[in-house]
Parts: structure tokens; C-alpha cells; sequence
């Protein structure tokens, strides 16, 4: 038998037990674990479980900001046209779009059907006696049956069968995840009871004006092309950007639009 001093007797007693096996927590039986390593697990599982819970708040937490940012730009886009109101609207944009980066609910694809514009720059501030989402006095909507999609200035009712439109024909081609390119091949101006006017070739030859330059200054756009790209889509309100013109566009979907308004999507 080895003999050594009492203090470092009482050293080796106090360490045998660490230095010869786990802890003792691990050691403890436990009734139906099946398992001496159970405690450790549970332990884990426990710590899953927190973390499972925090990230979960913090989902939902995600959600309830997207939802306030959005229902503020809702509000911010029923305001009359003007520089101030507009620069509230681009805020609420910037907010919204940041604020839900990488929320795959917030960036869904594009589906067919029929949007109504709320809000764009160049009807932002052009007429301060209307709102944004009217153009030259009329409601426009988006009709998308893809490959092809149609922009309809509406001046009927929400009922209406056939009013006066401006109707402009374009195909359409993804070409990225969030980035379509939209091409115009037709524009003309309809009136119930007379022949339509075809104003594709005019346009072609004069450049668009619009009027959406900080201080309202204009800047023209001569391009029938462009690429549209998805900053924000949760189904219901879908925000777009053009690459090129550089045109915001905020677009919800209309669940009953007008019959004349729904008729466009059989000439798709």
C-alpha cells in the first residue's frame, strides 16, 4: 500500500472521484430513462426548447412590426397628392421593405390575377386635389395572366360592364426570383359605341414625360421595356420597382373588380 502525506491524501480523495468517472449528475439513475446520459439530454432538449420559444417570439414579434409599417403606408397612401405626402409614403416604403428583409411570407411570387394600383411616384404629387391612386381621373388596375399582362385606366363605375379605358397590352417573362420584364406592344384609348384608337405607334415616337423628380421636376421616358423588381409582396399588397425608369409602384389585389375591368383578362 502507498503511503503519502495527509494533505495530499485528502487532495487525491477529493479528486478521485472527477478524475475516475462524470460527474455524479450523470451517474444517478433514472427511473425509465433507460439511458445514464438521460439528465444531459434533457437538459439539451430543454435548451432547444427555450431557444425553439425564442426565435418564435421573435417570428411573431417580426410580424406584428411588418403589419404596423404596413398598415401606416396603407394609411399614408390615402392622402391627398403633394411633395410632403409623398415623401411620408417613400418612408413608409423604405420602412416596410427593410423591416421585412428575408421574410419569405413578405416575398412571395407574383401570381395571376387583378391588382389595383394604390400609389405610384408620378401620381404621387402631380394633382393635389386627387389621390394617388387616380390617373388622369380614373382607378387603374393591373390585369396579370401570364405571359401577357394589360394596365386599364378605368373611368366607369364598380359595376360597370364597359366604360371608358386606356388599355395598355405588354408580355411578360421572369427573369430573375423577384424580377420580371415587362415589354408594352399595344395602347389605345376605348369608348363605349366608338371605334378604338390605337395610340401604341404615337407613343413609340414621343417620350414619356413623368413628373415624379424631387421638387417636381419632369424626366422622360422613351423606353416601351423595362425590368420589374418585387421589393415587397405578402399577397395582398405587392410593392415593385422599374429598373430602368425607376417608377414605384404599390398594387393590391382586388378580390371584386369591375365586370368591364374583369372582362380584360379574356383578351389576354
Amino acid at each position: 500500500m502507498t503511503t503519502c502525506p495527509n494533505g495530499l491524501a485528502s487532495l487525491v480523495l477529493l479528486a478521485a472521484p472527477l478524475l475516475a468517472a462524470p460527474p455524479a449528475t450523470h451517474q444517478r439513475p433514472y427511473k425509465g430513462s433507460g439511458s445514464p446520459h438521460f439528465g444531459s439530454r434533457m437538459r439539451v432538449r430543454a435548451a432547444e426548447g427555450w431557444f425553439a420559444r425564442l426565435m418564435q417570439g421573435n417570428t411573431v414579434k417580426s410580424k406584428e412590426r411588418a403589419e404596423q409599417f404596413k398598415n401606416e403606408l396603407v394609411s399614408a397612401m390615402k392622402l391627398r397628392q403633394g411633395p410632403g405626402n409623398r415623401k411620408r409614403v417613400e418612408k413608409g416604403i423604405d420602412d416596410l421593405v427593410r423591416n421585412t428583409e428575408g421574410q419569405k411570407s413578405c416575398r412571395q411570387v407574383v401570381k395571376d390575377g387583378v391588382w389595383k394600383l394604390l400609389w405610384s411616384s408620378p401620381s404621387s404629387s402631380s394633382n393635389p386635389f386627387s389621390t394617388p391612386d387616380r390617373i388622369l381621373g380614373g382607378l387603374t388596375y393591373q390585369i396579370i395572366k401570364s405571359p401577357r399582362a394589360a394596365n386599364v385606366v378605368w373611368w366607369g363605375g364598380q359595376k360597370d360592364k364597359s366604360a371608358p379605358q386606356l388599355f395598355g397590352g405588354a408580355s411578360i417573362a421572369k427573369v430573375g426570383q423577384d424580377r420580371t420584364q415587362l415589354t408594352v406592344d399595344s395602347f389605345a384609348l376605348r369608348i363605349p359605341g366608338f371605334p378604338e384608337v390605337t395610340l401604341f405607334n404615337v407613343t413609340k415616337q414621343l417620350a414619356l414625360k413623368v413628373k415624379d423628380k424631387p421638387g417636381g421636376g419632369e424626366r422622360e421616358l422613351s423606353r416601351n421595356t423595362d425590368v420589374l423588381r418585387t421589393l415587397y409582396n405578402d399577397g395582398a399588397l405587392r410593392i415593385s420597382v422599374g429598373e430602368e425608369n425607376k417608377i414605384i409602384y404599390v398594387h393590391t389585389v382586388d378580390q371584386a373588380p369591375p365586370p368591364g375591368v374583369v372582362a380584360v383578362t379574356a383578351e389576354l
